[in-house]
Formats: structure tokens, C-alpha cells, sequence
């Protein structure tokens, strides 16, 4: 009791916050973005290593200008998973990134004889899927 003559309120207990703990793969299952240089790399899956090798896409390229289409499968082969999620992005439905990625291949294929091959081949493939997908959307 209170000096006034009051019962005293009871008060409960309070219960410690509960901490977050979060998993190596992050809150949601992502990845944790760190600052350390080689962690990120670790997480970045989108970005492989054969996305840079633009001597190859040459030595490939001049291979189909020269009449050996069947050479144009492997740059389909290694930019096809970076295409794919991208129009996956884009357009929400699996099949239609399907649709969209094999429109942007044939449309590469198309173009290459106005392909400049100083440059690298990528970021042209990117700005037809780029294209594609803004026309798919309008």
C-alpha cells in the first residue's frame, strides 16, 4: 500500500524484446548485402565470369558471319540465363520471358551483320531485350 492508502496497481513483469536473429541467407532468404568486396561477388549470382570474355563472343561471331550458324548457339547458351531473368522481371509470367528471350536470340541473330565488333556483344543483346520488353509492355 501507498502511504495515501491506495492499493498499489501490480504492474506485470516486462518481457525482454525479442531479437531478430538473422540467418546466413538474410531475413527473407536473400542474400545479405555486405560491404566487404568479396562477399558481394559471392551474391551476385546474375553477373558470371563468361559475361566479360568478349574475345570469345568475337572469335564466335565472325565464326557465324562466316557461315557457321551452329556457332551462335553458344552465345545463346551463355547469355540465355541473364535474358531470361531479366524478361522474367519484366513481364511477371515464366512463359512469356520464354517467348520474349527466344524473340531477342532471333533478333540478335538478325542484326549480327550490323554488329560493330569492336564492341562487346552483351550490351547489345541487352538493349534488344531492353527494346523487346518495353514493346511488350506497351
Amino acid at each position: 500500500m501507498l502511504e495515501c492508502g491506495l492499493p498499489t496497481p501490480s504492474v506485470p513483469a516486462r518481457r525482454p524484446k525479442k531479437v531478430r536473429r538473422l540467418s546466413p541467407q538474410g531475413a527473407y532468404g536473400f542474400p545479405l548485402i555486405t560491404r566487404r568486396t568479396e562477399d558481394r561477388i559471392k551474391t551476385r549470382p546474375h553477373a558470371p565470369d563468361t559475361l566479360m570474355d568478349t574475345s570469345d563472343d568475337k572469335r564466335i561471331i565472325e565464326a557465324v558471319l562466316a557461315g557457321h550458324v551452329v556457332q551462335f548457339g553458344s552465345l545463346v547458351e551463355r547469355y540465355q540465363k541473364a535474358i531470361y531473368s531479366f524478361m522474367l522481371r519484366l513481364s511477371g509470367s515464366p512463359s512469356d520471358a520464354e517467348d520474349l528471350t527466344q524473340e531477342v536470340f532471333v533478333r540478335a541473330f538478325e542484326k549480327l551483320r550490323q554488329f560493330k565488333n569492336n564492341r562487346r556483344f552483351f550490351p547489345s543483346l541487352a538493349t534488344i531485350g531492353v527494346n523487346r520488353g518495353r514493346d511488350h509492355l506497351t
